[in-house]
């Protein structure tokens, strides 16, 4: 045996949390063409500090008198999110007390003379106890002051509140010939106080340019943790120095200190325009088109959307969310062909989504992180400035009833296609730009970057079918 892994701390961990509101709404007919709506909500997660989380809403629809078939309608909300009770998992398994690995390779101090009988009751004093990376929950600075000191941390937050959208919507619906409809929506919505992961140790910032022999600058992971505000803290307590070649003796128990901060916010706008007709019974279609925009400075639950510098965390990483999507036309409706025979479906074709440029290394020097992106033209690109290629699909469909020994009991058969065509939708995309000044290329002489990526995580949904067969009685 070369090397011995023994794991200590805490495994488990409990999570209490209640969740409960208090809704009040009325409707008030001002005018036998106007009505107002007014709701008031008050809601709480116990699992959160947010204790203040009121949410108002208001509503509104007016047919215009004279005009026909006009109606308008708009209103205004407020709404909060909830918090994942799992993240207790982070706070507990990855704080002070929590779950870590200590490891000592044969000769080291901690090398057990044998494995057999009980593990080693704790890490033996002469050890040296590896540096952790922790994760701590908001607001508990009294807790974790015994192990160390909190005011040094930067933006560690005071509590863990509640994220909540400010949503908007104005919208005009107008019947322009008998059985023709059209409506035109504005939606906007303005995201606060979403949940990020942020290092609160993080190192200083560093300035980022192209070496001599054309690769992007590396800053190594102790010279960044010798930038750490805890770590300053710890050496200046000593009257020593941090040398980033390990010199110094003994290491800080900690490098990247985590915490879920709340300074995520995004915005989304979008214009949808609807256009409906029925011929008659037997014919129905329905056009839509949705021009949108959506932006943030984080996106949340996408791994590898670090910040590109941990202490920036504002408008240099306001840009595209991954899921913003610009415009979308969906063509819907059905046939009903003799026979009783229904045919139908639904075309879709939407642009592109965006994806994330990376250098794929660790410039910036923070544990693990290989999401720094890449520095073109002098200057660090911004958030998801890919953009992937279009989507199309096409989804037919087939139906018909049927009579089964009288009109009381029918069944109807059903056949549905998804993306007939096969076509290749992808929402994954290679962003690796490469820690050089220009991006690598393949052996067809390429660039790599913007090809797709495999996998069901990258790839929407090949062409399925799906039968159906139902009874009514």
């Amino acid at each position: 045996m070369n090397s011995y892994t023994q794991s200590y701390g805490n495994a488990t961990y409990t999570v209490d949390d209640t969740l409960w509101a208090v809704f009040a709404q009325d409707d008030f007919h001002l005018r036998h063409d106007f009505t107002l709506n007014l709701g008031l909500r008050y809601e709480q997660q116990t699992f959160t500090d947010a204790r203040k989380d009121l949410a108002p809403r208001i509503g509104f629809v007016y047919k215009v008198a004279g005009s026909g078939d006009t109606v308008i309608r708009g209103g205004f909300g407020i709404y909060y999110s909830q918090v994942v009770d799992n993240a207790q998992a982070n706070y507990a398994l990855s704080g002070p007390t929590g779950f870590f690995n200590f490891t000592s390779q044969a000769g080291q101090v901690g090398f057990p003379a044998t494995v057999a009988g009980a593990p080693l009751p704790a890490i033996p004093p002469a050890a040296q106890v590896p540096v952790r990376s922790l994760y701590l929950r908001p607001g508990r600075s009294a807790y974790y002051n015994q192990f160390f000191p909190t005011s040094v941390l930067v933006g560690y937050p005071d509590a863990l509140l509640n994220p909540y959208a400010e949503q908007w919507t104005i919208g005009v619906q107008h019947e322009i010939a008998r059985n023709w409809l059209a409506s035109v929506d504005y939606v906007g919505s303005h995201s606060l106080r979403v949940v990020r992961p942020l290092d609160v140790d993080a190192p200083a910032s560093v300035a980022r340019s192209i070496t001599a022999s054309g690769t992007q600058s590396v800053r190594t992971a102790q010279a960044a943790n010798c930038t750490r505000p805890l770590w300053i803290a710890f050496y200046a307590q000593r009257g020593q120095t941090c040398d980033p070649a390990r010199a110094t003796n003994p290491q800080p128990a900690y490098a990247q200190i985590l915490s879920d901060v709340n300074n995520g916010y995004g915005f989304y706008h979008a214009l949808n325009t609807n256009l409906s007709h029925r011929f008659d019974d037997r014919f129905l279609m329905l056009a839509s088109y949705t021009w949108s925009h959506t932006t943030n400075n984080v996106d949340p639950d996408v791994p590898g959307q670090n910040p590109n510098d941990p202490n920036v965390t504002g408008r240099p990483e306001y840009g595209n969310a991954i899921f913003d999507q610009r415009h979308r036309f969906v063509l819907s409706g059905f046939f009903t062909a003799p026979g009783k025979v229904m045919l139908g479906g639904i075309a879709t074709v939407a642009s592109g989504l965006p994806y994330n440029l990376t250098t794929g290394a660790n410039n910036f020097g923070d544990p693990g992180a290989t999401s720094d992106r890449p520095l073109i033209n002098g200057a660090i690109v911004g958030r998801n400035t890919g953009r992937g290629s279009a989507i199309y699909e096409v989804s037919p469909m087939i139906e018909r009833p049927f009579s089964l020994g009288s009109e009381r009991v029918r069944m109807t058969l059903r056949a549905e296609a998804f993306n007939v065509f096969n076509h290749p939708n992808f929402a994954g995309f290679n962003g690796v730009f490469g820690n050089g000044s220009t991006p690598p290329v393949g052996a067809n002489g390429q660039p790599l970057i913007g090809q797709p990526l495999v996998g069901i995580t990258n790839q929407l949904p090949a062409r399925s079918l799906q039968f159906q067969a139902s009874v009514a009685f």
